[in-house]
C-alpha cells in the first residue's frame, strides 16, 4: 500500500465525515434527528384524534382546520426531507468541490462519492485507516477484535473467503449499488412527488410521465423511509467512517407533553379569532393588480 493512497483515503474520509456529522444543522445526522423528531411529534398529535371523543359529522371532536393543517405540513415536510436525504448531485457531480468538500450535504452525496473513489477502499487501506482513527502507527497495533471485525467485513464486501485473503482486497461496486438501491426503493414516491409538486409546479403533462398525480402515502411508507434512512447512514458510519452507530431519536428536555391538556382558546375567544380571520381575508382580496403609473414609477 502507498501512503499516498491512505493520506487520499483519510482525506476524503474527514470530508465523509463532515457531511455525515458535522455540527452543522444540515450534516446527515443533524436531518435525521429533525425528521425523526418532527415525525414523532406528528405521530402523537395523530394519536391525539384516537382519544378524542367523536363527532357525528368530522369523525372526531377536534379543529378540522388545525388537523388538515399539520396533515399537510407533515406530508410537505416530511417529503422534502426525505428527498434532500437521498440526492446524489446527478450526474453533474455539482454537490462535489474540486477539494472534495460538499456542496450539498446528503446521505446519497456520500454513498456516490464513496463508490467514484472505490480503489481506496481496499483491506490494507481500511486496515490502516482504522488505525489512525484510534491513534496507533500501525494496524499491527490494533486489538485483534478490532483487526477481525474489519477483515470480515472486507471478506464479504470483497467477496473472498478468508483463506484468500490479500491486502488488495477491494470492496466491490455492489455494495455501493445496493445502499443507494435501498435509499432509491425507500424514497421513490416521495423524490417524485417532491419534484412535481413541491420544488415545482410541474404540468399536468409532465406530472402525467411520472404518474405524480396517483401518488398517494401511508403513515407506514413515512416510517419505512425513516428506518432506510437511519440504517443505511449506520451502515456507513460503522464500517466506513467513525466506527460509531447513532441513535437518530433525540431525547426530550423537559416535558414534551407540557400544556398538552389545554385547549388553544377558551369558547369566549373564538369571536376574537373569527374577526382575525375576515380581517385577513379582506387584506388578500384587496390585493388588486398594479396600474400602469405604479408599474412604471410614476407615482
Amino acid at each position: 500500500m502507498s501512503q499516498d493512497k491512505l493520506e487520499e483515503f483519510l482525506a476524503r474520509r474527514r470530508k465523509w465525515i463532515e457531511c455525515l456529522n458535522k455540527d452543522d444543522p444540515n450534516s446527515v445526522v443533524r436531518q435525521l434527528y429533525r425528521m425523526n423528531w418532527n415525525a414523532t411529534v406528528f405521530a402523537v398529535l395523530n394519536r391525539t384524534r384516537a382519544l378524542a371523543p367523536p363527532d357525528p359529522e368530522r369523525g372526531r371532536q377536534q379543529s378540522p382546520l388545525i388537523g388538515e393543517f399539520i396533515d399537510s405540513l407533515f406530508q410537505l415536510e416530511q417529503a422534502v426531507a426525505i428527498r434532500r436525504m437521498v440526492d446524489t448531485g446527478g450526474r453533474r457531480r455539482s454537490y462535489l468541490r474540486t477539494d472534495g468538500s460538499f456542496d450539498v450535504y446528503s446521505l446519497g452525496a456520500i454513498i456516490t462519492d464513496m463508490k467514484e473513489n472505490r480503489r481506496l477502499f481496499t483491506r490494507t487501506v481500511l486496515l490502516a485507516a482504522d488505525a489512525a482513527e484510534v491513534g496507533v502507527t500501525t494496524p499491527d497495533v490494533l486489538s485483534s477484535w478490532n483487526r477481525n471485525q474489519i477483515n470480515r467485513a472486507v471478506d464479504r464486501m470483497a467477496d473472498v473467503s478468508a483463506s484468500r485473503r490479500s491486502p488488495v482486497d477491494t470492496v466491490r461496486a455492489t455494495v455501493f449499488d445496493c445502499l443507494l438501491g435501498r435509499l432509491a426503493r425507500a424514497s421513490k414516491k416521495f423524490v417524485t412527488y417532491s419534484d412535481k409538486f413541491i420544488a415545482h409546479a410541474a404540468s399536468e403533462e409532465s406530472r402525467r410521465r411520472t404518474r405524480a398525480d396517483s401518488i398517494r402515502f401511508s403513515i407506514a411508507d413515512f416510517w419505512r423511509a425513516h428506518e432506510e434512512l437511519c440504517r443505511v447512514a449506520n451502515f456507513v458510519s460503522g464500517h466506513f467512517l467513525t466506527g460509531a452507530t447513532y441513535s437518530f431519536m433525540p431525547y426530550a428536555h423537559g416535558d414534551q407533553f407540557k400544556y398538552m391538556d389545554r385547549p388553544f382558546v377558551k369558547r369566549s375567544e373564538i369571536p376574537l379569532l373569527h374577526d382575525f380571520w375576515y380581517a385577513r381575508q379582506e387584506k388578500v382580496n384587496s390585493w388588486s393588480g398594479i396600474d400602469l403609473d405604479e408599474l412604471l414609477g410614476r407615482r
